[in-house]
């Protein structure tokens, strides 16, 4: 059913393409990669597109092994069908789309409770890990943005974003989420010469992740739920009425606000900079007089981005950097239930305590040199790609604390040639990879004695984790694709692609040392 499903989406996602009435002929990877003002975070830099780009594209992916993240599978399957789009549709309209649908499926999952762990200050686990099941998560997405001049050097743009979806697990324990993500933004951006313009962008974003759990099976047997308020470290309560920090009949929201400022320059067609600054503040329950609001949090994201085209010749080089920085707080608050006399049962707030802080710096650099830019596609495509994260927190759990930081680095080495092959184009592509981690798993201590206490360190989850993220591990990857190309506005394509990783020394606490990954993509650029 899933299939058929995403098959209609795929030909009903080219037809609508294909409807807007694409001129030229490019691969869309390579212009967008290679295009100053895509790369740029404002609907308002849309306004210097001189062309047309669109792809639409269906995809079948198969994961196995066991070196694997909590949040993942040993065995999984996703489908994913979308397209995109860059179109002017007049003088004085610039419009970009983009649309999406995807569903996943993973058997022997368990562990992590809500879709996007890394991204909350507070996480729910299952308390046993002897009770895996399938998951499924079906995800849709939509983009929309549009730009429109205005004098001679000026150009205004808005856009949207929307992606809603649902996270469930079918095995007792069940434990479902429904997702939204929505983002709002608009920008300017003034061109002072052909060689250099200036932008700005304000957006709004909202994130909204509402969970539960539920028995459907042996009613009589008692399920757990630990929290984790920081480094796998917290309490357990069980999964029984709506009290508790996981709700069993009605859903408990889990709701992020961002809002952001960004400020973009750009010098002529080969050097873009922008600097991004964003507010977070969120919570985790209900805000009302008769369900609490357990947890409350605040944060700053701060984002850096660049990139270099440097042509010589038929020949271009290209250089992408990414730098990001990220603190996140978190307060737990108290709260009682009281029943004034003849009233209805309220929550009554009595104080808060901090429980935690996290800080996360990322960075990475990806370098291309492209030979012969002169087709469809480059002749030869050499890069190398590296990425580095550290994160470092501290829970607090008065009297005691944790403090735990895990770190990585991870070095891609990549190569794709261009063959021509049967009336179209056959790329090879082969890829080297290496993965190195480093940390402390956690460091615990206390600021006064105590001799008793229900806090609970989760070491079963910790350790996996842990090892996950810090184990050195190398892969190899290759790729074929084949484009036929039928005519200066179509080129379908169907492309293959394996990627294969393994641990460099005997896993202690995962249950597998590889992972293997396999796509199959039928697509093509309008």
């Amino acid at each position: 059913m899933g299939f058929r499903f995403s098959a209609v989406c795929f030909l009903s996602l080219c037809f609508a393409v294909s409807a807007a009435g694409q001129s030229g002929f490019c691969d869309f990877s390579f212009t967008k990669d290679t295009d100053v003002f895509l790369n740029i975070a404002n609907p308002a830099a849309l306004s210097a597109l001189k062309g047309k780009l669109s792809y639409a594209e269906l995809s079948y992916g198969m994961q196995d092994g066991a070196m694997v993240s909590l949040n993942e599978s040993p065995d999984s399957w996703d489908i994913t069908a979308g397209t995109e789009s860059f179109c002017r549709v007049s003088d004085n309209l610039t419009f970009h789309g983009k649309l999406s649908w995807s569903e996943f499926q993973g058997k022997k999952m368990g562990g992590q409770i809500l879709m996007t762990p890394d991204y909350n200050p507070v996480n729910f686990l299952e308390n046993s890990d002897v009770n895996p099941g399938t998951k499924t998560r079906e995800l849709y997405d939509f983009l929309g943005e549009m730009a429109v001049p205005f004098g001679e050097r000026w150009s205004a743009g808005v856009g949207m974003y929307y992606e809603a979806g649902d996270y469930t697990k079918i095995k007792d324990p069940r434990f479902s989420s429904i997702w939204m993500d929505m983002e709002l933004k608009a920008g300017v951006m003034f061109r002072s010469s052909e060689k250099l313009a200036i932008s700005a962008a304000l957006s709004w974003r909202n994130t909204l992740e509402q969970v539960k759990g539920h028995i459907y099976g042996n009613m009589e047997k008692q399920y757990y739920v630990s929290t984790d308020k920081g480094g796998f470290w917290g309490t357990v309560a069980d999964l029984a009425g709506d009290y508790n920090y996981m709700p069993e009949t009605t859903r408990r929201p889990m709701n992020n606000n961002w809002i952001s400022a960004s400020l973009q320059a750009i010098a002529g067609e080969s050097f873009t900079s922008g600097l991004t600054f964003s507010l977070r503040d969120g919570y985790y329950g209900k805000k009302s007089s008769t369900s609490p609001t357990m947890f409350e949090f605040s944060g700053i994201r701060v984002d850096y981005d660049a990139l270099l085209l440097l042509h010589s010749g038929e020949n271009m080089q290209r250089v992408a950097l990414s730098m990001a920085y990220s603190s996140l707080s978190n307060n737990e608050n108290l709260y009682r239930y009281t029943t004034p006399a003849g009233g209805n049962t309220i929550v009554e707030y009595t104080g808060k305590n901090h429980v935690m802080d996290r800080s996360v710096v990322d960075a990475s650099l990806d370098y291309r040199w492209y030979n012969d830019i002169t087709g469809y596609k480059p002749d030869f495509t050499l890069g190398v790609s590296t990425i580095f994260k550290l994160m470092s927190q501290k829970a607090i759990l008065y009297p005691l604390f944790r403090r735990q930081s895990i770190g990585h680095i991870n070095l891609e080495l990549f190569a794709n040639k261009t063959f021509d092959a049967m009336d179209g184009l056959l790329d090879v592509g082969l890829s080297l990879s290496g993965y190195s981690g480093f940390g402390t798993k956690k460091d615990d201590g206390a600021y006064a004695s105590t001799t008793s206490t229900s806090i609970v360190s989760f070491d079963s989850y910790l350790d996996r984790q842990f090892e996950f993220e810090t184990a050195a591990r190398a892969g190899v990857g290759v790729e074929l694709t084949y484009t036929r190309i039928i005519s200066q506005k179509f080129a379908p394509y169907v492309k293959i692609s394996d990627n294969f990783l393994s641990l460099l020394s005997k896993p202690e606490y995962l249950d597998g040392a590889t992972r293997n990954v396999a796509l199959l993509t039928l697509g093509c650029n309008f």
